[in-house]
């Protein structure tokens, strides 16, 4: 049986926050580290002080250039304008941005096509797996699944909150529901494209310490399925651009 990748291909409005943002952490890979640090930890009503404590620590380490803050400082003010008005929603998709300008991680090509909200559907147009779908897609043209090099990503800003059922809470690793979910989603891909020539199917995160998440993944028995890309792998990639 055939089957096809179909998701959307990437539209991102060159004037949004979200476009702007990745572009200067694109422009400025050492302001990458900093700016995952203010995503995972400056929220709520404390996020401009937590901001402001971060970037200060940034720049007593030498880490990021002083002259090029103005212009973060800015983006920061719109980007949390645009997070007040979508519910939080902004932090999530300029990292799935990112993504898909850094991406991708397992395979090297001039030649890939990169689509979002993406699925697998077979000839008769089933999905794979049930109405879910990877944030992103990157896959090289194939003719037949044995030709197939592709990587599938599910983009979690902090992966331990998405798996874990407590994720503050070290003495209770298990997991989430919606993690679980997907999990069964992934294997169903997973066994479906397993005459893949290349595939990987992974979560991207801008978490460093995921050992909870591993352990998890290994009590599930997913740990040999899915792979995750770490905010080190992630900042691999943006020095490279």
């Amino acid at each position: 049986m055939d089957f096809i990748i179909v998701g959307k291909h990437v539209r991102i409005d060159p004037k949004s926050i979200v476009s702007r943002m990745s572009n200067f952490i694109l422009d400025n890979p050492d302001y990458f580290g900093c700016f995952c640090n203010i995503l995972i930890r400056a929220k709520g009503s404390r996020r401009v002080i937590m901001k402001d404590s971060i970037i200060e620590a940034e720049l007593l380490k030498g880490t990021i250039r002083k002259e090029m803050l103005d212009d973060f400082n800015k983006l920061l003010q719109e980007f949390y304008e645009k997070e007040d008005a979508d519910n939080g929603k902004t932090r999530g998709k300029v990292v799935e941005c990112l993504i898909t300008k850094i991406g991708p991680f397992s395979f090297q090509t001039h030649d890939v096509e990169i689509l979002r909200e993406c699925s697998i559907e077979d000839e008769y147009k089933n999905k794979v797996g049930g109405n879910k779908n990877f944030d992103v897609a990157f896959f090289c043209k194939y003719t037949c699944l044995t030709e197939l090099s592709a990587e599938f990503i599910e983009s979690k800003l902090d992966l331990n909150n998405f798996l874990l059922e407590e994720p503050s809470n070290p003495l209770n690793i298990k997991m989430s529901k919606a993690g679980s979910e997907k999990l069964d989603y992934i294997r169903g891909v997973s066994e479906t494209l397993s005459d893949s020539k290349h595939l990987v199917l992974a979560f991207a995160t801008v978490r460093y310490d995921v050992k909870f998440s591993q352990t998890v993944l290994k009590q599930m028995g997913c740990d040999k399925i899915v792979h995750i890309f770490t905010y080190n792998d992630l900042k691999k990639q943006v020095f490279k651009c």
